[in-house]
């Protein structure tokens, strides 16, 4: 008799440790199913907001499932698209694809998709062509600056003799490295009928940099307004070497090839 009350003992403190152990598990799963459940619910009325606040209480605990994930992101799209942002409902919506295949969506999912993917392109397409008017206009500005004034800081090259001022004549030409970059650097002069310099353009890389009167050489200062130059007279310490191919051997990913790096060299020792 003492035995059989030993074993019914030990089975209740069994049951109580298993009770303690696994029942709050338990209770959280089933929480969780119903969580979720009334969050589904609350989707299927339209109710985003309500049912986004209870998916995140589950949400931001871990342990999420695809199903979770395709949830989540499928009421992010309804409540992003509510609130009139198409490209955040878009992108939620292709993430929803990721946890949930196409073959497996609703209907009114279906259908919720193929119109924000509609105005998601009617927007796309605004945004192309409001892109390409104002390239245009800028393009437009520009030209019209060629056409109507002198060389102007900004201005290509390849505009050089565009201009109301005519052909621009080469009077110095030199390479340098400005940013670690070998650059071909051009002054330009314009003369008047009675062949004196009216007008000039130096050129850094394919662009005016600087423009002044005629008779004033003012110093290079490498500025531009779509990027700045500054010069470098020496950014690699040549004189440091005993001669080219040590400079070369530290130097080479910078260069074209060696003769390239031996020019800078000699330019920079001799």
């Amino acid at each position: 008799m003492r035995k059989r009350w030993l074993w019914i003992a030990a089975a209740l403190v069994a049951a109580a440790l298993f009770a303690t152990q696994c029942a709050p598990g338990i209770i959280e799963d089933m929480q969780r199913r119903q969580g979720l459940a009334h969050a589904d619910a609350l989707m299927k009325e339209g109710e985003y907001e309500e049912a986004h606040d209870a998916l995140m209480t589950w949400f931001t605990r871990g342990e999420n499932t695809d199903a979770d994930y395709a949830r989540y992101f499928l009421c992010n799209a309804h409540i992003a698209y509510e609130r009139g942002n198409v490209d955040s409902a878009d992108t939620n919506l292709r993430l929803y694809a990721d946890y949930c295949p196409e073959d497996q969506w609703s209907e009114q999912t279906r259908a919720f998709a193929e119109t924000v993917a509609e105005e998601a392109e009617v927007l796309n397409a605004r945004r192309r062509a409001e892109a390409a008017a104002e390239a245009a206009a800028v393009r437009a500005a520009y030209e019209e600056r060629v056409r109507t004034e002198p060389p102007f800081v900004g201005m290509y090259v390849k505009d050089i003799d565009n201009t109301p001022l005519g052909d621009g004549k080469i009077s110095d030409h030199e390479r340098r490295y400005v940013d670690g970059k070998l650059v071909d650097i051009y002054i330009y002069d314009y003369y008047d009928e009675d062949g004196e310099v009216i007008y000039s353009a130096r050129t850094v890389d394919g662009e005016v940099t600087e423009v002044w009167p005629g008779g004033y050489d003012p110093p290079i200062t490498f500025s531009s307004p779509r990027r700045d130059y500054e010069e470098e007279e020496d950014p690699y310490n040549a004189p440091s070497y005993a001669n080219e191919e040590d400079f070369y051997d530290d130097h080479y990913d910078d260069f074209f090839d060696y003769e390239e790096a031996a020019d800078y060299y000699r330019e920079h020792t001799e």
